[in-house]
């Protein structure tokens, strides 16, 4: 395998390939908006359609860096973030 795809899982993603998307605080119910960080969209190789969805294709060895995206106020929480990730041979 020479790259790997991935998106982010939520209810509500923020674009078809899910490199940004809103998650929610378990204990004060905050919402944030988080995706992939822009050296993640500058390593990448673009978006892939498989299986009827879009994903953003890396290098294997590729780090996938998730971050907040823009200003935000983040209360102590914990904030679970679910991330799908596939095999890819181009």
């Amino acid at each position: 395998i020479k790259e790997y795809g991935a998106r982010g899982v939520a209810n509500t993603t923020l674009d078809a390939a899910g490199s940004a998307w809103k998650i929610t605080g378990k204990n004060s119910g905050t919402i944030l908006t988080v995706g992939f960080s822009n050296n993640n969209m500058s390593r990448g190789h673009g978006a892939q359609m498989w299986n009827g969805r879009s994903w953003f294709t890396f290098d294997t060895n590729a780090p996938l860096d998730i971050v907040t995206i823009g200003a935000q106020n983040i209360p102590p929480d914990t904030y679970p973030i679910t991330v799908d990730v596939v095999g890819y041979q181009p």
